[in-house]
């Protein structure tokens, strides 16, 4: 027979087994639940900090990145060519501002010459030459003149450096008064290859505005010259004369332009003159304006 007592214990411990084990159960139940719910907030609050727009942007950078691993000599090739043309662009760019900068540079230039040539045409010397023959003698080596070239300055400034070069002959087929001159006047270091005769006696001297300076000359008329003349004039052979004329040239500088060589060029007809003896200067007319050639100017 059971004691009651021992049945009564061992009920109270049976049943604080069981609560035990339903109260385990329900803690083990709810365990997992409530690991799930915090999983889930976990996962809610990294939605909230991590958006799916930004996720697509981190995965489409990763896509990048690797695409550019795969291709990286097409990549630098790519570079390469885009900083050329870049390169190319700017250094055009910079070619069209440089050759702005020079035409603006050039057209100040231009309009500063003009202006200074304006200046030293306003101001410079200008030469005239008056010829005054004095006698005209022939001997069996030619015909020696003795002229005189009285030169004014009408300019604003002295001319320096003046040069008279002149030559004398007789007019012929052989020898025009215009290209005899034009020779002349354009052959300033030596003799003219076309003068048969050499130009006489220079003077340099130093012409101020207002005034008047004298040179003396003496060129010479050679027999040939007169031989060619007759060939050309028969009928003046008769008469023993000949047309002579007196060219040449007037070289001069100004401070105003030093490198620059001014000119004034002269042609005068001394009319019919004897081949023998002495034809005085009463005889010597040295006109300035002689049919066909008009031979003064200056520049």
């Amino acid at each position: 027979m059971e004691d009651p007592d021992n049945k009564a214990d061992t009920t109270s411990e049976r049943e604080s087994q069981s609560f035990k084990r339903n109260y385990a159960g329900t803690f083990v139940a709810k365990l997992p639940e409530q690991s799930s719910t915090e999983h889930e907030v976990c996962a809610h609050d990294e939605g909230a900090a991590f958006p799916a727009e930004l996720a697509d942007l981190v995965t489409w950078i990763r896509r990048f990145l690797n695409w550019l691993g795969a291709n990286h000599n097409a990549v630098t090739a790519t570079f390469t060519v885009g900083i050329f043309l870049v390169t190319a662009i700017y250094a055009g760019v910079a070619l069209m501002q440089w050759t702005e900068m020079k035409k603006q540079s050039g057209a100040a230039r231009d309009a500063l010459e003009t202006e200074r040539q304006t200046l030293i045409a306003s101001e410079r010397p200008w030469l005239d030459v008056n010829v005054v023959p004095d006698d005209l003698t022939f001997d069996s080596s030619g015909g020696h003149l003795t002229v005189a070239f009285v030169l004014d300055n009408a300019g604003h400034s002295p001319a320096q450096n003046v040069e008279v070069q002149s030559a004398a002959f007789s007019e012929s087929s052989k020898h025009n008064p215009w290209f005899e001159q034009n020779d002349l006047c354009h052959q300033w270091n030596g003799p003219s290859t076309s003068l048969t005769n050499t130009p006489s006696a220079f003077a340099r001297a130093t012409v101020f505005p207002g005034h008047t300076t004298r040179v003396a000359s003496k060129p010479t008329i050679k027999p040939e010259d007169v031989e060619a003349t007759w060939q050309t004039y028969p009928f003046l052979k008769p008469k023993g004369i000949v047309h002579a004329f007196v060219v040449g040239c007037v070289y001069y500088q100004s401070d105003l332009d030093p490198r620059r060589q001014y000119q004034t060029g002269f042609i005068r007809s001394l009319g019919l003159v004897r081949t023998t003896g002495r034809t005085p200067k009463s005889e010597l007319h040295a006109l300035q304006n002689y049919p066909d050639f008009i031979g003064h100017y200056a520049f």
